[in-house]
């Protein structure tokens, strides 16, 4: 859209786009999906519904400004909030990695850790639970 005009005889090529697309959601989704569970152990509900807010809040958003927006202002909005979107997560993996590398740990042994303390947490919230009936 910014340097190609789609034609009506390249359907392939626009079909092409499109699974790529939607194929590189795929991943991406996965791989923050993953990646929230394994920092937020011990949150993942607000955590994830968080996340699921943000995706919400983006979403209304843009469908807000659609009809006031042109088509260029529109792809500038959505390559800087990708951009924004990268840099944040570059940082979070920086961050996570520095903090397994600092503690000699890995990501496995940092997310079974916080495996455990949830445990721990659960165990202590069923016992509370059962005792006050």
């Amino acid at each position: 859209m910014l340097w190609w005009q789609p034609e009506e005889k390249a359907v392939v090529r626009i079909y092409l786009v499109a699974a790529g697309w939607g194929a590189t959601l795929a991943v991406w989704q996965t791989q923050l999906d993953a990646l929230i569970g394994v920092l937020f152990l011990n949150n993942k509900e607000a955590a994830f519904a968080g996340m699921k807010m943000i995706h919400a809040l983006g979403s209304a958003l843009t469908f807000a400004y659609s009809s006031a927006v042109c088509t260029d202002v529109k792809l500038f909005i959505l390559l800087a909030v990708l951009a924004a979107g990268l840099v944040g997560y570059g940082v979070l993996e920086w961050k996570t990695h520095k903090e397994a590398r600092d503690s000699h740990k890995s990501l496995e042994q940092l997310g079974e850790r916080n495996r455990n303390n949830q445990t721990l947490l659960d165990v202590d919230a069923l016992v509370e639970r059962e005792t006050s009936l």
